[in-house]
């Protein structure tokens, strides 16, 4: 009888090491051969192979006015962008007192090379009156730093999906969400991912990007 069973047993062996193959090919595309162990270690490594790009995207800003991204324009405008929603009490409100630290750092530079600080919110709640009203909370200054909402949903996902940011609603109103500092290019590429308290290094890219212009 014993016999009469080697047969299945091999079968099963040889299932077993064709499921364990397909995991370790799967799991080394997820982590960039076996580089990449977290969701923000593969968007760094993405960052620095250049494929972490944004896809252009229009919208309105916090005065009601029409915005087009500035990557993708052949325009040559870097981009310093972060997602939010305004009715975020913790982190968004936190990343709102960065963003005016980079802006009045950015206004101190004498020539300022071309930039564009973009906040875009990822909450279909969010009108032009909230983005305005975030905006007044964290003194923005219309043209240097752009509080936005994209004119279409589909547009939203196809940006956070190319940029691995993930906004997932907690139950309770609000979000939660991945969230960095995304210098990006004047042709999309996101150049550096930063964390909120590394503004500096971000602004020091940024202005780096904007010289070569």
């Amino acid at each position: 009888m014993s016999r009469s069973h080697r047969p299945h047993l091999g079968a099963t062996l040889l299932a077993c090491l064709l499921v364990c193959a397909g995991m370790g090919a799967a799991l080394r595309s997820l982590t960039l051969d076996f580089e990449a162990w977290t969701f923000e270690d593969r968007r760094q490594a993405l960052a620095a192979q250049g494929r972490l790009v944004a896809v252009p995207v229009t919208g309105q800003d916090q005065s009601g006015q029409p915005w087009a991204s500035p990557w993708g324009q052949g325009a040559g405008t870097v981009a310093i962008v972060d997602f939010i929603y305004t009715r975020c009490e913790t982190v968004c409100t936190a990343l709102g007192g960065t963003y005016a630290q980079m802006q009045a750092a950015w206004l101190e530079q004498t020539p300022a090379p071309s930039l564009q600080l973009v906040s875009i919110s990822f909450d279909d709640r969010d009108d032009v009156a909230a983005l305005g009203q975030y905006a007044r909370l964290h003194r923005a200054i219309p043209g240097l730093w752009q509080v936005v909402r994209l004119d279409r949903r589909a547009d939203r996902q196809a940006l956070l999906r190319a940029l691995g940011v993930v906004a997932i609603p907690d139950g309770l109103g609000g979000y939660t969400h991945n969230g960095a500092l995304h210098v990006v290019d004047g042709e999309g590429h996101v150049q550096g991912l930063f964390d909120y308290a590394d503004w500096r290094e971000a602004l020091a890219l940024a202005r780096r990007l904007g010289a070569r212009t």
